[in-house]
């Protein structure tokens, strides 16, 4: 066997060896698409469709729609934390709404030192809009969307959240 031979062979198999990493390491990665639109609007009213824990005509509620395995959430619980300690000065409250079991939600905002006041299923809720996690949903006293934001936010839009609920 020549030396072109057995070059041309390690070449084979070095590239093989490269496409099938590279299609692994593709394949493990988050699908991303085009960004999920906003699921609700300014002004939108939340009230007849929110759990009556939700709602209790004197505080904002903010509303949190994640499921542990969803790699943005999970990415995304540095924010959450930043923002419960934010909220701890402002008349707002947190709930969670999750399309998986609330019991095991619950550890997985527990085990990443997140306390919701209330943790719903989705159907439970009615908010047919949320159809992308993360997402959150600001609403006022009386059910009227403040602001909403979905998936895993950028800088400008964490500022924004947090100018949203009173804090800069």
């Amino acid at each position: 066997m020549s030396l072109a031979h057995i070059t041309n062979a390690v070449l084979v198999v070095t590239c093989s060896i490269i496409t099938i990493g590279i299609a692994a390491h593709w394949r493990d990665q988050p699908q991303v698409g085009p960004p999920a639109p906003v699921p609700y609007r300014a002004g939108d009213n939340l009230g007849a469709t929110l759990p009556s824990e939700m709602i209790d005509g004197v505080r904002r509620t903010l509303i949190l729609y994640e499921h542990s395995q969803c790699p943005f959430s999970r990415a995304s619980v540095p924010f959450y934390r930043r923002l419960q300690s934010h909220l701890a000065g402002t008349n707002t409250r947190f709930f969670a709404v999750t399309t998986e079991d609330v019991a095991a939600n619950r550890t997985f905002l527990s085990s990443n030192a997140l306390r919701a006041e209330g943790v719903f299923r989705l159907k439970d809720v009615k908010l047919s809009n949320l159809n992308a996690t993360p997402a959150l949903v600001l609403v006022r006293n009386d059910g009227v969307v403040i602001g909403s934001w979905v998936g895993r936010l950028t800088s400008g839009d964490e500022k924004q959240v947090l100018r949203a609920i009173g804090t800069k």
